[in-house]
């Protein structure tokens, strides 16, 4: 009897060992995304991740993690628009071959626009981007986007040792998405300035969408036009933010305007010449 409980008890070990295996397989699957344009002149980040489908329309690699090679461009047309979780990376640089993250660029569509944001999380989904560039200026040079580098909804987005340029909308957008979670780490927001006003382009911009959560830790700001972070509506608000150990250098506007804080810390900053234009005799930018 013992000898039958033993066997019975090593076959569901062994059962749960296998499963366990097969689903870190599964879950540590990674597929590596060519840089540039195809063979019609389309760039290739569209079709490997929004055309990583069944033909019933299912995900074919549901828990895959999409990665980019360092030092390559990657052009984006209409918008990355993720109705699914999604991880985006590129591995950590090498200290002996240093090369800088992969680039993502607007490219113009056949009417020659570009789009509102590069990469979007729709609804509620999940999303992760690390190790990644995103740069507003069309590649090749013609006109900048404009507009916002990446969008997050009611889902949770982690954002980790990323690079913002030349956005004069925002870097980060919660794109109306009620309940949004948002973490932003080890990232660096640079030349974010908007052509119309001075006081344009906001790393981070929340207007009238309520929030739940918003971490902002270890990044640099360089000479961002707007806020640093903006919820500026006296009817949205966010249940905890965090703005811990980040370096603000330049600026024309205040670092932070979030007026709905029902939970924050804010410690550890170093800010250095963020109010450039100064105030008038009313207190007031």
């Amino acid at each position: 009897m013992r000898k039958f409980t033993f066997k019975i008890m090593f076959k569901a070990f062994l059962f749960v060992l296998f499963a366990s295996a097969a689903q870190m397989m599964i879950a540590q699957e990674v597929i590596l995304i060519e840089k540039g344009l195809d063979a019609n002149g389309k760039p290739t980040l569209y079709n490997a991740i929004i055309g990583d489908t069944t033909a019933t329309g299912e995900r074919t690699h549901p828990n895959a993690t999409y990665r980019l090679s360092r030092g390559e461009i990657y052009p984006v047309e209409n918008g990355l628009y993720m109705d699914f979780n999604v991880t985006i990376d590129a591995l950590d640089d090498e200290t002996s071959n240093p090369k800088r993250p992969p680039m993502l660029v607007p490219f113009a569509d056949d009417l020659g626009q570009l789009p509102f944001a590069l990469v979007w999380a729709t609804s509620d989904n999940d999303m992760t981007l690390r190790n990644l560039m995103f740069n507003a200026v069309q590649n090749p040079i013609e006109k900048s986007l404009g507009q916002n580098a990446v969008v997050s909804k009611q889902g949770k987005t982690i954002i980790d040792k990323c690079v913002f340029t030349a956005f004069w909308g925002a870097g980060v957008n919660a794109g109306g998405g009620f309940g949004y979670k948002i973490f932003i780490t080890n990232s660096v927001f640079r030349n974010i300035q908007g052509p119309n006003a001075w006081w344009e382009a906001d790393a981070f911009i929340a207007w009238a969408t309520n929030g739940d959560t918003l971490v902002m830790q270890n990044n640099t700001f360089f000479n961002c036009g707007g806020h640093i972070s903006n919820s500026n509506w006296e009817d949205a608000y966010v249940n905890y933010f965090e703005f811990s150990h980040n370096t603000v250098f330049g600026g024309n506007f205040n670092v932070l305007a979030s007026f709905g804080v029902t939970d924050a810390i804010f410690t550890d900053n170093l800010i250095i010449d963020s109010y450039a234009m100064g105030i008038d005799t009313s207190g007031q930018a």
